[in-house]
């Protein structure tokens, strides 16, 4: 059960770098701007959800075992609306387009994550290209955005 545990929290921790982005971009939006609030509190929503797969230990994996459906619904629920949210603030030219479209590879990244374990509680199989993609696709925010704001 070890490679499940270090895989969730490798997903958890690949989760807080993208909600981190989200709060960084977000950052720029002006303060009467909804969307900003949403971003946020849908980011917050999903670090919740993703951080409680996460820590869900091997005694309490067979009682919890029903809600975890329900956690990866919401969790894709997010992820979902974040996008949404993303592609609005893009096609409104309030954030740049390179910035939502690195968010975006990193939370469809995510989405194709939580679609293939919502349906599989047991044992999961990490394959490692599964891993390495998910390493090379999420990035480190903070770097990501330097990059970005240098160009």
């Amino acid at each position: 059960m070890e490679k499940k545990e270090n895989y969730n929290l490798l997903v958890a921790k690949k989760t807080e770098k993208i909600v981190t982005a989200i709060y960084l971009i977000s950052q720029f939006l002006s303060e009467r701007e909804n969307i900003k609030y949403d971003l946020r509190k849908e980011a917050n929503l999903l670090l919740k959800n993703i951080n409680s797969i996460a820590f869900i230990d091997d005694k309490n994996f067979e009682d919890s075992s029903k809600n975890i459906f329900v956690i990866y619904k919401s969790a894709l629920d997010s992820v979902s609306l974040i996008i949404s949210y993303l592609f609005v603030a893009k096609d409104s030219n309030l954030i740049s387009r390179m910035n939502v479209d690195i968010l975006i590879d990193g939370l469809r990244m995510l989405e194709n994550i939580l679609i293939k374990k919502q349906f599989s509680f047991g044992e999961i199989n990490l394959m490692i290209q599964e891993e390495s993609a998910l390493r090379e696709v999420m990035f480190d925010a903070r770097e990501g955005l330097k990059t970005l704001n240098s160009s």
